[in-house]
């Protein structure tokens, strides 16, 4: 009971009425003017005689005549909404506040939404430069990850007895050819042709291949190149490391097109769907959008975030757009004309959403109401509200205090 009388009065000093003072009430009026004698620092205080403050012992000074109508206590009568009631201000009071109002309006809503998004690579476009056989590094050629490569292009040199033993066999191979040639017989190449596979397929380049055949005598070491055009985006040797067979010493990977991750909370899943466009756009390069089709919504929520991964496919011709890049992802949807109402206005009531109606004359009526998809600073109606109504969206969390204040104590009268 103390703590529901504590609340009365502070609701009542922000909106000038409700429950008084103990000791502190404006004297009941029999005439339309009255003498009124208020405290400088409690304004609450008022009499009809002069006295003392009975909170700080100030002397109370006149402030003129009152008008009993004009400053009427706000009201209340019991609403449609459980715990709530219709709160009546004046003017003045809804002014002392900065209550402010909007309509509810028919509006256009896009149906999409905006987003934060990570670009990725794609994982086809990743190449891990393995090796087949084990051997010595002695030159490591590509020094630093985030270096542009092209297909071809040099990446470490290999010295191993494995690949010592197939340069033999090819060159045994070459030299049994020529012996054959020489001897006026045919060759069908046979024994070329294999060994040649052999190397290809301990991934030895066909440039390799060539030196080998030109110098007729094994190399000592061999070079890897890189598999395709790309990022290096890991290196995992330096020289005089040992591999083993099954080793990456290095990745490439290929930015002709990329992917973007974008997060959808739960109230956006529903105006999500593959195929959908959408255009990313990141602060490296201002003014510049890309345009791709969401391929992916993940079947599954993020137990931290409560919002689902969306996969979007993107062209990047020019590899601008590097893995780990941060920026924003518009969805398109199909518009549509909606009641709307501003994001301010709504109040939450438990399970339910809660608005003040302006009714006219000072009133304003609690109103449960069912609402859709948010854009912006605007949020779908779908039921509970018509069009050219006023809602409240200022001092709306006052105008709830004040209306369940008054709705507790006409449960107590």
């Amino acid at each position: 009971m103390r703590r529901l009388f504590s609340l009365a009065v502070l609701i009542a000093a922000l909106f000038g009425g409700g429950v008084p003072l103990a000791g502190c009430e404006p004297p009941a009026s029999s005439g339309p003017a009255a003498e009124v004698w208020q405290c400088p620092m409690h304004p609450k205080v008022v009499q009809d005689h002069p006295g003392d403050c009975p909170i700080c012992g100030m002397r109370l000074v006149e402030i003129g005549q009152r008008d009993d109508e004009a400053t009427a206590e706000p009201t209340a009568t019991t609403g449609e909404v459980p715990g709530r009631a219709t709160v009546v201000l004046d003017a003045s009071r809804q002014q002392r506040i900065g209550l402010r109002t909007a309509p509810v309006v028919l509006d256009e809503l896009r149906g999409g939404f905006t987003t934060s998004a990570r670009v990725v690579a794609d994982p086809d476009r990743v190449r891990k430069v393995s090796v087949k056989v084990g051997g010595t590094v002695e030159r490591v050629t590509v020094d630093a990850v985030g270096r542009r490569v092209r297909r071809g292009t040099a990446l470490f040199s290999l010295f191993s007895p494995d690949l010592q033993v197939a340069q033999d066999e090819l060159l045994l191979a070459l030299r049994t050819r020529d012996a054959l040639g020489a001897a006026g017989a045919a060759d069908p190449g046979t024994l070329v042709d294999a060994a040649r596979r052999k190397l290809h397929l301990l991934d030895v380049p066909d440039s390799e291949i060539a030196r080998i055949e030109a110098a007729r005598e094994p190399l000592r070491t061999l070079t890897f190149t890189s598999p395709a055009d790309g990022l290096v985006t890991a290196r995992d040797v330096v020289e005089g490391d040992m591999l083993a067979p099954g080793d990456v010493p290095f990745e490439i990977t290929g930015l002709e097109s990329v992917w973007v991750l974008a997060d959808a909370r739960q109230s956006d899943l529903a105006r999500v769907e593959p195929g959908q466009p959408a255009v990313l756009t990141v602060d490296a390069y201002p003014g510049r959008v890309w345009d791709g089709r969401v391929a992916v919504v993940e079947p599954a929520l993020d137990a931290g975030s409560r919002t689902a991964r969306i996969h979007i496919h993107l062209d990047n011709p020019d590899g601008v757009l590097l893995p780990d890049m941060f920026g924003r992802v518009a969805l398109s949807g199909e518009p549509r004309s909606v009641l709307v109402i501003p994001v301010d206005a709504v109040l939450p009531a438990g399970t339910r959403d809660l608005v003040f109606v302006a009714a006219g004359e000072g009133r304003f009526a609690p109103r449960i109401v069912t609402l859709g998809v948010t854009e912006g600073d605007r949020v779908e109606v779908l039921a509970g509200l018509q069009a050219g109504e006023e809602v409240v969206t200022r001092a709306n969390f006052l105008v709830d205090s004040e209306s369940s204040l008054r709705s507790a104590l006409s449960a107590m009268e």
